[in-house]
């Protein structure tokens, strides 16, 4: 730019300063005859790296903050959300649903997060669905445990399919009894308690102080698009206990 333009511009950028009260940019605070370039390239700084340590210990304390607020009488079940299709049979781009993703940073279809602070042996259990390379041709590629154990720092992973037999033994207070083959990852040593630690839930049960946690901005009426699962669930939770989620 040369020296007339860049005066011609500065003379417009002050008439409109004064007329907009605004203040002006340093660099068109000049003396008359100053041919230092100006200054109006800024470097933005990096953005914050955090090492797997800090990400995961992140994760950690995100849970354990859900844990302290729902206590150890509660259980919270957090479902990923459902594919969406247009044109009867094109998904859209998968979006894992907010609260999961928060918790665990895992953008995975048909997982399932259950938290049980008062559970000594498995106080959160992440429900994955067992790969398919069949399925990862039309669906994209799946987790492995391992992988989701890294991204998400949970050591106990099952499979899926367990997901309705593991929650009727909860609903009935009857400890349910996993198949190894079930076991995708597990963090335990030693063999399982022998009541798989829920006397604390199912005491409160018994009592009736046991809570239920999931996400339900849905109204009890009519068929919530995007919180499908979790009225249905609700709806039988409700329909086999005689208590309302």
């Amino acid at each position: 730019m040369s020296n007339r333009n860049r005066m011609r511009f500065a003379s417009v950028a002050l008439f409109a300063s004064i007329i907009l009260g605004a203040a002006l940019p340093s660099w068109m605070v000049r003396a008359e005859g100053d041919t230092t370039p100006p200054s109006v390239i800024r470097i933005t700084p990096p953005a914050p790296v955090f090492d797997e340590t800090t990400r995961l210990a992140e994760l950690a304390a995100r849970r354990q903050k859900v844990a302290e607020a729902i206590g150890p009488k509660s259980m919270l079940i957090l479902f990923s959300t459902e594919p969406r299709v247009y044109a009867n049979d094109v998904d859209y781009q998968f979006r894992q649903e907010n609260n999961l993703f928060y918790l665990t940073n895992l953008n995975q279809r048909r997982s399932i997060l259950v938290m049980m602070p008062g559970n000594p042996v498995t106080p959160e259990i992440l429900f994955l669905p067992r790969r398919d390379p069949r399925a990862e041709t039309w669906t994209g590629r799946m987790y492995s445990p391992q992988e989701a154990a890294q991204l998400s720092g949970i050591k106990e992973i099952w499979d899926v399919n367990e997901f309705n037999s593991f929650i009727k033994g909860v609903r009935t207070r009857e400890v349910y009894q996993l198949k190894p083959e079930s076991i995708f990852m597990t963090g335990r040593s030693g063999p399982p308690a022998a009541n798989g630690g829920f006397d604390e839930i199912f005491n409160a049960a018994a009592k009736n102080e046991a809570g239920l946690y999931m996400i339900s901005n849905f109204t009890p009426n009519g068929e919530s698009k995007e919180y499908r699962q979790e009225q249905r669930f609700a709806a039988t939770w409700t329909k086999e206990t005689g208590f309302t989620v």
